[in-house]
């Protein structure tokens, strides 16, 4: 949970970052953040997930 939240905090503010100093309008897109923090979060707990599952037996050596 620790690596979702910090991933999906560090997502979220790169995205207001980047829409609110290069973006056109040079507006806060507080709903495209979110979308982003979410995603970069959920696709780094499931990778850290995945990480720390054993092998199957037969491939233990």
């Amino acid at each position: 949970m620790k690596k979702f939240l910090l991933a999906a905090a560090g997502g979220a503010v790169g995205t207001l970052i980047y829409t609110g100093f290069f973006s056109d309008t040079h507006a806060l897109d507080w709903y495209r953040a979110a979308f982003v923090g979410c995603g970069i979060g959920l696709v780094t707990a499931l990778s850290a997930r995945r990480k720390n599952s054993t092998p199957p037996a037969d491939r233990r050596g």
